[in-house]
């Protein structure tokens, strides 16, 4: 099928009203005439079926403007032309031009040598769909063995069962089984990155907390736990600097090392800096808040808010125990030392409450709860020993790690439940 509506171009406007009416001496209905520069705009308000180009020798700016339709409003487009250098033809066709005829335009040929364009224009885009329809299933499959392995991974299914599972939820759901692997996919990505990020939290506080024990002289973090925690921060900064998720708030990464830096810096100045140091590790657990509430946020219906509330017990549990230490090395007295855990006492036990009444309760979650709930009163009670039992609090502050760990795990795990 020829195109009967086309616009004729060139930079020699004067050149073109004979080339317009030779085409509609032969039945071509020509809308308009453009010298290039409002191409793109012309073709987009006359809406022609085919666009003609004609000039004596295509210039590199003419090129530009073609390359520039084809990118943004792409049509049959022939060229007529003097030029018959092979490399100026090939720049042509890379330019998105279907016809490219030599040695000027005849009247005799301008209906055939159209028809041609429009025919090789067709044929190109069908080629291009097909790809594109290729990749599209080569991408969808491959998120649906993704998806089938977060699945295998979270409940053991087979794989034969993981795709069963996400079949049925794309036909409750009425998306496609590719839609719904991306969905469960990047649930999985992102709680996993909140869980990440969260640890950042954690381990600001934990910093002091060691910080303080140490100068206390409790031998069980007098061996290398603060070296621990240093090595952990550096491995999730660099973990979340190269996450795909995080990376559209890459800037809250780099605000959150920068706070850390200053953490070291202030802790490399000795013990008798416990102010700036405790302050320096509010501004990193400040950044860590932000970036784990971005990423929260940017997840609809509030569905990863459980892996967020769980991450955060770790955080509370060590900001509770660095308060109580830090009142113990007499930075703070008890009374102002009580008055600023207890804030953190209730949030604590609040979202501990919470997290039993949520949707995702297994055995292996209501066994982590009591877990944590047992070691918590054992840290409350080396707290408000006279003097503080030191390994009785670090010891239970390192459980509350361990169990809220595990429990923030289950809960990534379980993210295809609030998908399905």
């Amino acid at each position: 099928m020829m195109a009967s509506k086309v616009i004729v171009a060139g930079p020699d406007l004067r050149a073109l009203e004979a080339l317009t009416r030779d085409m509609q001496d032969v039945g071509i209905h020509v809308l308009g005439a453009d010298d290039g520069c409002n191409l793109v705009r012309e073709c987009i308000r006359l809406a022609p079926e085919a666009l003609v180009w004609w000039e004596d020798w295509l210039t590199v700016r003419s090129l530009d403007h073609l390359r520039l339709l084809a990118q943004t409003h792409p049509l049959p487009t022939l060229v007529y032309t003097l030029e018959d250098d092979v490399r100026r033809l090939e720049a042509a066709v890379e330019a998105g031009v279907q016809g490219y005829v030599v040695n000027g335009y005849a009247s005799a040929r301008l209906r055939s040598d159209l028809a041609a364009a429009c025919a090789r224009f067709r044929r190109e885009h069908a080629l291009l769909r097909a790809l594109e329809e290729l990749s599209h299933k080569h991408e969808e499959r491959k998120l649906i063995d993704r998806a089938k392995g977060v699945l295998m991974r979270a409940t053991q299914m087979s794989e034969e069962e993981a795709f069963r599972w996400l079949r049925t939820a794309s036909m409750r759901q009425h998306r496609r089984v590719g839609q719904v692997s991306r969905v469960l996919v990047e649930a999985a990505a992102r709680a996993h990155a909140i869980n990440r990020a969260g640890l950042l939290r954690m381990l600001s506080q934990r910093y002091v907390l060691v910080s303080a024990a140490g100068c206390a002289g409790a031998c069980v973090v007098a061996q290398g736990a603060l070296q621990t925690v240093t090595d952990t921060v550096a491995q999730v900064l660099s973990e979340l600097q190269r996450s795909e998720v995080v990376h559209p708030y890459g800037d809250l990464v780099g605000a959150a090392a920068e706070q850390w830096a200053r953490v070291v810096a202030v802790q490399g100045q000795g013990a008798d800096h416990w102010s700036e140091l405790d302050e320096a590790a509010e501004r990193l657990l400040e950044a860590a808040e932000r970036l784990t509430g971005c990423l929260e946020a940017a997840w609809p219906e509030g569905r990863l808010n459980v892996v967020n509330l769980c991450a955060r017990q770790r955080m509370l549990a060590q900001r509770y125990g660095k308060h109580m230490a830090l009142a113990a090395l007499g930075h703070t007295d008890a009374v102002a030392a009580a008055a600023a855990a207890a804030p953190t006492r209730a949030q604590f036990e609040a979202a501990l409450e919470a997290l039993r009444h949520t949707p995702l309760t297994s055995e292996r979650v209501r066994e982590l709860l009591a877990q944590a709930a047992r070691t918590w009163r054992v840290l409350l009670a080396a707290c408000h020993g006279s003097p503080p039992a030191w390994d009785g609090l670090m010891g239970a502050a390192d459980e509350l790690v361990c169990v809220f760990d595990a429990l923030t795990q289950q809960y990534e795990q379980e993210v295809h439940r609030l998908i399905g």
